[in-house]
C-alpha cells in the first residue's frame, strides 16, 4: 500500500457523494481498479499487492451489489504461515440470499447478518509463523461503522451501511485460492 499522502484529496471527497450501496460499490470498484486513490476505513491508496489477481472479480462484485471491505487470497500454509481465502461486505438482503444460494453445496462457509445483528464469531484466516493474525466472522457493529466511515461518507451513505446486511464468505481450507472467487464469479454472472 502506498502512503496516505499519495492520496488525491478530490478522491477522498468522492466518498461524501454516494446515497446508497450501489454508489458505494461503484467507488470501491474504481478504487480497486486504481482510478481513485482513496477508500474509507484504512485510508488506503491502493489494494495490497496480494490482491492484484482478485481485482477483476472484486470490482465486479462491488458493481453487482456486494460492497467489499475486506478480502484476501488463499495462501498455502508454509512454515506456519498461510491464509484462507475470504471476503467481507455490505449488501442487500437479496444479495445475501443470492450468495447463500450460490455457495450452498460448496465447501465455502457463508455467514450472513441482518442490519444491526451482532455476533462474537471469530475464525482465524491468516497465520503468521504459527501466530493467529487475522480473523473474520463477526459483523462490523454500529460503533465501528461510524468509526471507520463517518468522517468520509454522507449521512445517506453512512445510513446505507447501517441498514445493510453483512456477509462473511470464506474457504475453510488453507491455501485454496479458486473456489471462493469462482463462486463469487458465478453469483456475479447470475446477477447480470
Amino acid at each position: 500500500m502506498t502512503e496516505e499522502n499519495d492520496m488525491d484529496p478530490t478522491h477522498r471527497a468522492l466518498w461524501a457523494q454516494p446515497n446508497g450501496l450501489g454508489d458505494l460499490g461503484e467507488l470501491m470498484a474504481r478504487w480497486l481498479e486504481g482510478s481513485i486513490s482513496y477508500q474509507p476505513a484504512d485510508g488506503g491508496t491502493e489494494p495490497d499487492p496480494e490482491t492484484a489477481h482478485l481485482v477483476p472479480v472484486l470490482a465486479a462484485a462491488n458493481r453487482a451489489g456486494l460492497v467489499t471491505h475486506f478480502s484476501q487470497p488463499g495462501v498455502p500454509l508454509v512454515d506456519g504461515s498461510g491464509q484462507r481465502a475470504a471476503v467481507l461486505g455490505f449488501c442487500s438482503e437479496d444479495t445475501a440470499i443470492g450468495l447463500q444460494e450460490v455457495s450452498t453445496g460448496t465447501e465455502l462457509v457463508l455467514l450472513t447478518y441482518a442490519p444491526g445483528a451482532t455476533s462474537d464469531a471469530q475464525v482465524v484466516v491468516t497465520l503468521d509463523v504459527g501466530t493467529e493474525f487475522t480473523f473474520v466472522g463477526a459483523p462490523t457493529d454500529t460503533a465501528n461503522i461510524d468509526h471507520y466511515y463517518a468522517d468520509d461518507l454522507s449521512a445517506q451513505g453512512l445510513a446505507a451501511l447501517h441498514d445493510a446486511w453483512q456477509i462473511c464468505l470464506f474457504d475453510p481450507r488453507w491455501g485454496c485460492d479458486d473456489l471462493l472467487w469462482d463462486t463469487l464469479g458465478t453469483w456475479i454472472r447470475e446477477e447480470r
